[in-house]
């Protein structure tokens, strides 16, 4: 037999390669925070962004997972003559156009988007791709172009059906609403060459540039802190009762610190206590 073998990676069968999706995450993260503050030009809840999966599928079995009505475009790196589909469910494209007019959307009908919400949702791909490119963490830019709409992505002939694709899924929340899944159909094999020639070629320094570059990106961005006073359970009938002046008694014994949470997630033990007349807290422990 002639050909070079492969070891068969059992801890990731399909997707990226370690190395690569390393630098993905590098990427993405950084396009996530970047997104985050154009959104709040754009739209009117407090967004949440972030990489959620990936996963590989010939071309022909991917594009069946999207039978649904959808919003897509065929978006185009035209350095490295790399093709990909970003899609949207239709229903969640009418949504993200409602946040961006200020309108409430909790029983929006899946249908075709007016000319105007069109636009809008164009508006919100650009500003979506301009994050894209302006996250890359190399030196050299990245343009990536929104090309055609594509309007029924589970009959696409955009690749050859035995192709391998990668789907790579992405998870925005807003506030107040459902979270919205979003994709990014581009092939595995050209993707993963283009992340692995752009990682040889930065030298040393370069590459402590970008990484020194991306860590105060990081540092930069905001995070939501929450003391939690404490819990307790009561009947509804009970509460139904409370009045203005009644004393509600919480599990939280005043000899145990309380916990701070840092976006949902336990971080600190603190004492509570006042600094220059506001309310503060003192940490004694970091779990």
């Amino acid at each position: 037999m002639s050909g070079e073998f492969q070891k068969f990676d059992f801890k990731k069968p399909s997707g990226l390669s370690n190395d690569s999706l390393e630098l993905t995450r590098v990427w993405f993260k950084n396009w996530t925070s970047i997104f985050k503050e154009k959104w709040t030009q754009i739209g009117n809840t407090a967004p949440g962004f972030e990489f959620d999966s990936d996963a590989a599928h010939s071309f022909e079995v991917l594009r069946k997972q999207f039978a649904s009505p959808s919003v897509a475009f065929q978006l185009r790196i035209p350095s490295q003559n790399l093709d990909s589909i970003l899609v949207f469910q239709r229903i969640d494209a009418l949504n993200i156009c409602f946040d961006m007019l200020g309108e409430e959307s909790s029983e929006t009908i899946d249908r075709e988007l007016s000319d105007i919400e069109f636009s809008l949702f164009n508006l919100f791909t650009t500003e979506l791709l301009n994050s894209f490119s302006e996250a890359w963490p190399m030196k050299e830019k990245l343009t990536v172009e929104l090309g055609d709409r594509v309007h029924q992505v589970h009959r696409s002939r955009l690749f050859d059906p035995k192709l391998i694709m990668l789907n790579v899924k992405f998870r925005l929340s807003r506030e107040g609403a459902e979270d919205t899944a979003f994709h990014l159909l581009v092939p595995q094999k050209d993707f993963e060459n283009f992340l692995m020639q752009s990682a040889s070629e930065i030298s040393a320094a370069q590459q402590s540039a970008a990484t020194q570059l991306m860590e105060n990106k990081a540092l930069e961005i905001e995070v939501n802190l929450s003391v939690i006073l404490g819990d307790a359970v009561i009947k509804l009938a009970d509460l139904n009762q409370l009045q203005a002046g009644d004393v509600v008694r919480f599990g939280q014994k005043i000899d145990e610190p309380l916990e701070v949470t840092v976006e949902d997630r336990p971080k600190f033990r603190v004492w509570p206590g006042v600094l220059n007349q506001q309310q503060a807290v003192v940490v004694s422990q970091v779990l």
